[in-house]
């Protein structure tokens, strides 16, 4: 018996887009069905790159009704916003991390999610990394005793051209700063680690 493939659109086609398509196709379960950009000559080679249809925009990918789940991979201040038109066209959302850095919006966004019955996800892939899953698991087994409280230090670099590479990199509106680009790893490790979601 053969499981139904999840049809994926997947919005942003710059380095972390490019990243979704790979795991999306590699699944089983899904299928790459669209990429959108506001850059249409990045979307068309993504998208010739991996087979699937191109579109300019969130708006032209949902017309596709067998995009039922939408990968967003744009800059973070977009987001929240992006995620909630694609959940009021009733598809599934998954976010680059973290999900915005207005928490208003998202909390909007994770309420709105739920009451529709919509999949919301999030990406922190640091979590699926060997350490982290070892260190977890120890914790959760109490082999380290009660944990109550935890520090972290940042020591990430970030190369000029890192920044050069997209022009809302490093923008407070888009980007977040370094604690919402970079950080945030750090962050989510640290929470999950104590026991909060």
């Amino acid at each position: 018996m053969t499981s139904r493939q999840i049809g994926f659109g997947v919005l942003g086609c710059g380095v972390i887009g490019e990243f979704h398509c790979r795991a999306i196709k590699a699944a089983p379960a899904a299928k790459l069905v669209a990429v959108a950009d506001v850059d249409p000559k990045r979307a068309q080679a993504l998208a010739k790159k991996h087979g699937c249809s191109a579109c300019n925009s969130l708006e032209e990918m949902l017309q596709w009704p067998d995009v039922e789940a939408v990968s967003i991979c744009t800059p973070t201040g977009l987001h929240a916003d992006q995620a909630m038109e694609a959940a009021r066209q009733g598809r599934h959302v998954l976010l680059e991390k973290p999900m915005d850095r207005n928490l208003t919006k998202v909390n909007s966004l994770i309420t709105y999610c739920r009451r529709k019955g919509l999949k919301l996800g999030c990406i922190f892939q640091y979590r699926c990394t060997e350490g982290a899953r070892r260190l977890k698991q120890a914790i959760d087994e109490g082999r380290l005793g009660r944990l109550i409280s935890g520090s972290v230090e940042v020591m990430w670099y970030r190369s000029p051209e890192y920044y050069e590479s997209g022009l809302w990199r490093g923008t407070l509106a888009l980007d977040g700063g370094c604690l919402w680009n970079q950080g945030v790893h750090s962050i989510d490790l640290l929470c999950w680690m104590l026991g909060k979601p």
